[in-house]
């Protein structure tokens, strides 16, 4: 793509400031942390100092060739919006949301028409600059590479400093520090490349004099494409486990196997690798985890070892609950249930409240596994499994696999823009 064909198409573009009903104000936007400026370039100042000075597409001279600026807002979000959308060759839409609860979310997707023009060596970027003396001499934590290999790495930030492929990095240092998610959908979404028009999964950092770069990019061949980047900033040092569910993603079908959240183990003699022994233990805060009430409770234990020939048990079917502290976010719970020596049954099991399974018998001796999912939506911070019935019922081990996290899901909870029904550039499918 030339520029020169590009700026004849829009020598004289029509610009237009709209605004949504219910924005903060003409000049900008905040949620007392960052504030973003009403601005088709970009410029964020973080608690009055600034953050990121300017923002850029490569092939433009200035993000002002855009028609359209809109302010607005929704129930837990101020949100700016820039719209290039009467260009042949190239289309843009960025949008800076501020949540409410005090981190920031850019987002930009841009597409590039067919053109015989375009070649394999060309390359489009979108580029944010940070003002260099911001990030210099801070400390570094960073998760890089693609996503079935994601891999550590740290150090202090300094004048030639890159970060390549790059899906989560902190800085800090004595008096501030800030996280960036370029992956907020989590390795697990395996975006590696630009596919279909989905967040492409990581970003190069560099160094380079008097502002820091963070740039996406992305080769243009002459069929054209669609690519998407996203961005979310907060203030603070976040590890990258609390955000995501999944560290890395396997694209091989063989070993695609996800980690687990928690997994505890009933009357067993002794700790089993990879559990935790949770028996007859209390809820606490401090352990994050433990059972609502013990007083009904009671360890049976064999000569063996094994997970399914131990148990935790209630006699005569008191109602309780095992509770988990957790992220919000989708689960897959397993449960094995059932007693040594003991009929179990029939009794019910609940998920946070809402009855997942009734009138559960299992024979003395014997393990039923039994599956459940659970989507925990914010506010609620904890996982309740509840166990009742006229008489016994027995737990051996509880499994929880955390699929995806609240804040990682763009497809179920929320979509890719926080404004809907505005232009973006997609691709177009004609029957």
């Amino acid at each position: 793509m030339k520029k020169r064909n590009i700026k004849a198409i829009l020598l004289a573009p029509v610009i237009s400031t709209l605004l949504y009903s219910g924005c903060i104000s003409t000049s900008g936007i905040n949620n007392n942390i960052f504030t973003a400026k009403e601005s088709k370039v970009l410029s964020v100042t973080a608690e009055n100092e600034i953050l990121i000075e300017t923002d850029k597409i490569s092939c433009f001279d200035s993000l002002n060739i855009a028609e359209e600026l809109m302010q607005g807002r929704n129930e837990k979000s101020a949100v700016i919006n820039v719209i290039h959308k009467d260009d042949k060759n190239l289309q843009f839409r960025k949008e800076v949301a501020l949540h409410d609860d005090g981190h920031l979310e850019l987002t930009i997707k841009m597409k590039v028409f067919p053109s015989i023009e375009n070649t394999a060596s060309n390359k489009i970027s979108y580029s944010f600059q940070i003002p260099a003396k911001v990030l210099n001499g801070m400390k570094f934590k960073a998760v890089c590479g693609k996503a079935f290999k994601c891999k550590p790495l740290e150090g202090q930030f300094t004048e030639n400093s890159k970060i390549l492929q790059c899906r989560y990095v902190i800085f800090e240092d004595e008096k501030k520090s800030f996280t960036f998610d370029f992956n907020p959908a989590g390795p697990y979404s395996s975006m590696d490349y630009p596919m279909v028009g989905e967040p492409t999964g990581y970003w190069d950092i560099a160094n380079e004099g008097q502002y820091v770069n963070f740039t996406l990019a992305c080769a243009v061949r002459y069929y054209g494409t669609v690519f998407t980047g996203k961005v979310f900033i907060y203030k603070g040092a976040y590890d990258f486990a609390q955000k995501h569910s999944q560290k890395h993603w396997c694209y091989s079908t063989n070993n695609s196997e996800t980690g687990f959240f928690r997994q505890f183990t009933f009357g067993t003699p002794a700790v089993i690798k990879m559990f935790e022994k949770a028996d007859c233990s209390k809820y606490s805060p401090e352990k994050k985890w433990g059972w609502t009430k013990t007083d009904a409770l009671g360890i049976v234990r064999s000569d063996r070892s094994a997970i399914t020939d131990n148990c935790v048990s209630s006699q005569n079917g008191t109602a309780n609950e095992f509770i988990m502290d957790a992220p919000t976010g989708v689960y897959v719970l397993t449960l094995r249930c059932g007693h040594n020596t003991l009929k179990t049954g029939p009794f019910n099991i609940s998920i946070n409240g809402k009855n997942a399974a009734e009138n559960i018998e299992i024979p003395a001796g014997e393990t039923k596994t039994i599956d459940f999912t659970e989507y925990l939506k914010a506010p609620e911070k904890q996982i309740r499994i509840g166990f009742s019935g006229k008489s016994t019922w027995a737990v051996r081990s509880i499994i929880a696999q955390a699929v995806i996290f609240q804040n990682e899901d763009f497809s179920v909870a929320r979509k890719l823009w926080v404004m809907d029904k505005l232009f973006s550039p997609d691709i177009e499918y004609k029957k």
